[in-house]
Parts: structure tokens; sequence; C-alpha cells
């Protein structure tokens, strides 16, 4: 679910995507390659009092976007209307967390704020530092979204495999993933250029 949740690839995912849009929590379509941060809200909140619509189901609750923060000029801190405390910063890891609030330090969540964090969570590096972000674009569903992290946020493991043999079947509508094989290149080594600070794109044997 969320930034975990991996691209509907097969046709049966993307039915089932499709049939799950008519049931609760009733999320809105998004684009892929996009996450959003939704609040569950009755109906009757945006509606007249006494204002009947059969289309809008008075009485039901829909996920909507929830609101971005905004910045509290007297306080110099960052809320909502979503949000029950006003809160440090905002959160800067990605567009889909413009809801999201970062805490200080010492700072708790507040009344019924609930806490988010990827801590603990692994990830793969897709993009590193450069003129577009001076942070490393992390994604945890296999490269559909990546949040952005600076170097002191995370800790780089080492995989023990550094390669992956896939075997695909393919149909006329779509592609079949049967199995995936890792498997890690122990020789030759990689040669590092200490002038470049890189690798070279080859190895010497």
């Amino acid at each position: 679910n969320g930034p975990f949740a991996g691209k509907n690839q097969s046709t049966k995912e993307h039915l089932d995507r499709d049939r799950n849009l008519k049931e609760y929590p009733l999320c809105p379509d998004l684009e892929e390659g996009t996450d959003e941060i939704f609040c569950s809200r009755n109906i009757l909140d945006d509606l007249p009092e006494g204002a009947k619509n059969p289309l809008l189901s008075p009485g039901r609750f829909y996920s909507v976007l929830c609101e971005k923060l905004s910045f509290n000029s007297s306080s110099f801190t960052f809320g909502s209307n979503e949000l029950d405390g006003l809160y440090f910063d905002k959160c800067h890891i990605g567009d889909g967390f413009a809801a999201c609030a970062e805490m200080g330090a010492q700072e708790k969540c507040v009344g019924h704020d609930e806490p988010f964090s990827f801590y603990g969570e692994t990830g793969t590096i897709f993009s590193l530092p450069g003129e577009s972000s001076e942070k490393y674009g992390i994604s945890f569903n296999n490269g559909r979204t990546k949040y952005f992290f600076d170097e002191d946020h995370f800790d780089l493991v080492h995989p023990r495999n550094n390669y992956e043999l896939w075997f695909v079947q393919r149909t006329r509508r779509e592609k079949i993933i049967l199995m995936k094989k890792p498997f890690q290149v122990t020789w030759p080594p990689c040669t590092f250029d200490a002038l470049s600070d890189e690798y070279f794109p080859y190895a010497i044997i």
C-alpha cells in the first residue's frame, strides 16, 4: 500500500484494481507513478445541511486528498485543517507527502495525528544527487515512485547478489514473470579509479 505498492502489470491486477475502486475506502483513480496521502471524510461534511443528492450518497465516507500544509507565520510552524498539531517543518521527501509534516527532534504527534516513517524499510537507489536534486532518489516499490533522502538518513547495504536473471513468458497482451534467479559476479572484480573517484565500466583481468 502507498509507497510500498508495486505497479500493476498483469491484466488480472488491472481488473482487480478497477473493481476495488468501487469499494471502501473508495480511493480516487490516480495516474500511474504517483502517490498521495488521502483522508477519510463523510460526504455530509461538504454538503449544505439538509441537501439531498442520491449520486453523492450522503452519509457515506469517501477518501479524498488530504489538505496540503500551510505556514503559520505567528508560530513559525506548519499545519493544516487535517492535522491536530502544528509542526517544525513540512516533509521534503517527495510531492506525494505534501500533506505530511516533519517533527522536530523533541516533538511528538498531537491528538489524533499519527507518525509515519521509512525506518527499517529496505529500498533501492534509483537516482544519485545531481542537477535536479541534491538528494538520493530511493524507491520502495521497484521504481514505481521514488522518495528523496539525504545521505545521512539511510544506510547503504550491499546485497548478496548484484544481478538477476528473469524468465518471462510473453503473450499477446502482457509479459508474465515466471521466475527470478539472483546471482553475483565474483570474478573479475570491478576496478576502481581513485583519480576520478568512480568505477571503470570494465574490469582489468
